[in-house]
């Protein structure tokens, strides 16, 4: 899944797009039929957003494309303030 944690031991990610279903002796195996090189389609921890970086304004009203992105900051709270009149 595109985000997710690797495999401790794991050197690369092979895209869905890239294998194909396999059925052999009633099992369903993959095969990869675009080869990878290490490291690839690997993206390093800090890779997308820098530190200091603003990535959600203040006043913004929180929608779901926001909450995933607090998810992937890795936050599990959130300071509201309700300025309504």
């Amino acid at each position: 899944m595109t985000g997710a944690k690797i495999p401790q031991n794991a050197n690369a990610v092979v895209k869905i797009e890239d294998v194909e279903t396999v059925f052999k002796d009633g099992k369903e195996y993959i095969k990869i039929i675009e080869p990878v090189k290490p490291g690839e389609n690997i993206s390093k921890k800090g890779e997308d957003i820098k530190k200091g970086e603003v990535v959600i304004k203040k006043g913004i009203y929180i929608d779901t494309a926001v909450f995933a992105m607090l998810a992937y900051l890795g936050r599990k709270k959130l300071l509201c303030i309700n300025n309504q009149k």
